[in-house]
């Protein structure tokens, strides 16, 4: 694969944008490295470069995968998770053993809130045991970005959402002052919201929620009641 990365590299290298990556940089609190590649022209050239090429295994990949997140540039974990998500078809379940340390790598929103919800949700989504399971180890891990994972995990289940366990873990962070943690909550009583307003309603108005997770978790409610 090492020809696929580099083909990548040199395109990204030839679009560089020094203003672009300054901004892209700045955007992320100065923790990572930036070519200034926009994400519909990353897209475009990731397409490029693997419509000629086929599947050829679970190990080829995750070494790509890798050698994508040891990159010293944001763009090319932005380029392992475009594929994560086209290949996803080729994995199940197991593949959570491979995804899950990633969450811890690197960590900021933008590979979180894609690696828990899109791909690692996604692969579990027929097996309510296994994500119990995982919510469960993740909301008590003393790596918040684990903790924010366990709370958006569910948000493109739907009516699938195990609304209990959500409320669960919520509760369990009520006491947390932080704010990819109140965040989270209330995205994810906002998505759901969309399923149960009437459940996602009376939970917030039977808890003390922090101020942020309530504003989020009520927006589309309120949205609809014309009140917001």
């Amino acid at each position: 694969m090492d020809h696929l990365f580099n083909s990548i590299k040199l395109q990204f290298e030839a679009k560089a944008n020094a203003v672009r990556a300054g901004q892209m940089k700045a955007y992320m609190k100065d923790r990572f490295e930036y070519y200034g590649v926009m994400a519909p022209e990353r897209k475009e050239i990731v397409k490029q470069v693997f419509d000629q090429w086929t599947w050829q295994g679970d190990q080829v990949f995750k070494d790509f995968f890798e050698q994508c997140w040891s990159s010293d540039f944001r763009e090319f974990n932005y380029v392992a998770l475009d594929l994560a998500r086209k290949y996803l078809k080729h994995m199940d379940s197991s593949g959570v053993n491979f995804y899950e340390p990633y969450i811890a790598r690197d960590s900021w929103w933008d590979t979180v809130d894609f690696l828990s919800p899109s791909i690692i949700g996604l692969l579990v989504i027929k097996e309510p045991d296994k994500q119990i399971q995982l919510m469960r180890k993740w909301i008590a891990s003393d790596n918040m970005w684990y903790r924010r994972s366990a709370l958006i995990m569910q948000l493109k289940y739907g009516k699938s959402t195990n609304f209990d366990i959500l409320k669960s873990m919520i509760s369990n962070q009520f006491a947390s002052k932080e704010f990819f943690i109140q965040k989270a909550a209330g995205w994810a009583l906002r998505q759901y919201s969309r399923v149960d307003p009437i459940g996602v309603s009376s939970f917030i108005s039977k808890h003390q929620l922090p101020p942020l997770t309530k504003r989020e978790g009520m927006r589309l409610i309120l949205k609809e009641e014309g009140k917001w």
